[in-house]
């Protein structure tokens, strides 16, 4: 079943044990200065806020946990096949560090570790370094992420088009285009996959999207990468807060995933 999920992981799969891909040479795409947090971009993270504590896909299970000044501290994630990731953060002024270990996954040593480091500036990724590969951010007027750009054998940088807090499209140099259109917004939290929908899908950003300039509360109906298109519909706590994304696609294939905040 190619679903969201499985669109996004064939990008992130490029940087192998990265979390990171893609990439594009349009120029007006990169140009683009899209809007955000001046008008309703919720990019701001308040401490009465709830957090993201888990995510169940029909495919992945993801956990989150906080320190106590609510910044990432430990997650998880757990496939279907019962492969286990295990992520631990370290937060600093102007950096993150993360750990992360092959807990049990098929293919690589159990036990492995490895190590990336986001450098941060005025709250905001400017550049992340692994073992073996690194990369920079690039931002718009209002704090979007427009590039995000990785050196490796490929060379692959990933654009981000933005109209105001609606991300709109993303391009990469291999021919991969995604169009999103709108319809809904959440009252409470924000749409935790954009970092997916962008190519980055690394758990510190479903959890800090706001780091990355991709905090949001617009929630995408539909979303068309390469030719398919997949419709998102949505439920809610009585909170306000997203607690389930149903996804389909035009041959009828679902996913769902469901959220827990706290």
């Amino acid at each position: 079943m190619k679903t969201f999920r499985l669109v996004s992981a064939a990008l992130l799969a490029v940087l192998m044990c990265a979390n990171f891909a893609s990439c594009s040479k349009d120029d007006d795409a990169a140009n683009t200065d899209g809007g955000g947090n001046d008008e309703g971009g919720n990019q701001e993270v308040t401490v009465s806020e709830k957090k993201l504590v888990k995510m169940v896909s029909n495919e992945e299970t993801y956990t989150f946990s906080y320190d106590d000044e609510g910044r990432l501290s430990s997650a998880t994630d757990t496939d279907d096949d019962g492969d286990k990731y295990s992520y631990k953060f370290v937060w600093g002024d102007d950096a993150v560090v993360v750990k992360y270990e092959y807990a049990t996954a098929s293919g690589y040593t159990n036990g492995k570790t490895y190590t990336e480091t986001y450098t941060l500036k005025d709250g905001l990724v400017q550049d992340w370094m692994s073992d073996n590969y690194s990369g920079t951010y690039s931002y718009n007027s209002s704090n979007r992420l427009i590039k995000a750009e990785f050196t490796h054998h490929l060379g692959y940088t990933v654009y981000a088009v933005w109209d105001k807090d609606k991300l709109v499209s993303v391009n990469t140099n291999d021919g991969y285009k995604a169009i999103l259109t709108y319809g809904e917004t959440c009252k409470k939290g924000y749409f935790p996959l954009i970092s997916d929908v962008i190519g980055l899908g690394d758990v510190l950003f479903m959890a800090h999207p706001e780091i990355a300039g991709m905090r949001t509360n617009q929630l995408p109906n539909t979303y068309s990468p390469y030719d398919e298109e997949i419709s998102m519909t949505y439920e809610y706590d009585k909170e306000g807060y997203i607690s389930k994304i149903k996804m389909k696609n035009e041959d009828g294939d679902s996913e769902t995933y469901t959220l827990t905040w706290k």
